[in-house]
């Protein structure tokens, strides 16, 4: 899979909340991201100067990429600062490549699970609309 900055931005800040950077730590160094997202070094400097915007990283030309301690509950998405409208408009953006990506990796045992759980909900006796 080919990454670009914003794919790349995304998965250094999932590892940011689970805590696999501890504060004021080095991140990997432009080579390793390189090397991890096979890509090109303008795009792990877009996706390092895109979490440095977002106040998660700190540059240090010279020196490498900062993690920048942040109170657990600070929103580094931006979600609180969204319309309702652009909050349907990104689920209307996301949710089909989210189902694809959710039936292309279900295992058997995840499509049974699935299945059982269509079943209960199409068997729920309170609907209220009804």
């Amino acid at each position: 899979m080919k990454y670009g900055a914003v794919e790349i931005a995304g998965e250094i800040t999932r590892e940011i909340l689970a805590d696999v950077y501890l504060q004021k730590e080095r991140l990997p160094s432009e080579r390793k991201l390189l090397e991890r997202f096979g890509c090109a070094r303008g795009t792990i400097r877009q996706a390092l100067s895109l979490l440095e915007d977002r106040g998660l990283i700190e540059i240090k030309p010279g020196s490498g990429s900062y993690f920048i301690h942040q109170h657990k509950t600070r929103n580094i998405t931006g979600i609180d600062q969204a319309r309702p409208l652009e909050l349907i408009d990104a689920r209307f953006a996301l949710e089909p490549h989210i189902c694809r990506l959710a039936v292309l990796q279900a295992t058997g045992r995840d499509l049974e699970q699935a299945e059982s759980l269509l079943l209960e909900m199409e068997n729920c006796n309170d609907d209220m609309i009804k």
